[in-house]
């Protein structure tokens, strides 16, 4: 898994967590914060639907089409995070 922790916008003030994605080395599969619709709930239902998570510093993460599809509100976030995440890898 490689690890991209963006920086702060401009006025904003979120933690590290909240700024960092997971993409799978292997499949390219983009990993957001479990916590962006309830960690216990995504955890729970990830753990039923048999879907990999990833863990970073404490923080659970899952693949963004899963929770875009299993929790719709957040998909325009997930596709998002999607895009910035492939456009940091392509310019690593």
């Amino acid at each position: 898994m490689r690890w991209i922790e963006f920086q702060q916008l401009d006025g904003k003030r979120h933690p590290a967590w909240k700024r960092t994605l997971g993409v799978s080395e292997e499949t390219g599969e983009v990993f957001v914060p479990a916590a962006m619709a309830g960690e216990q709930n995504v955890l729970l239902c990830a753990a039923y639907d048999g879907t990999t998570v990833a863990s970073n510093h404490g923080h659970v993460y899952v693949p963004a089409s899963w929770l875009s599809r299993e929790f719709p509100a957040t998909k325009d976030l997930c596709e998002l995070m999607v895009i910035r995440g492939r456009q940091a890898m392509g310019s690593e």
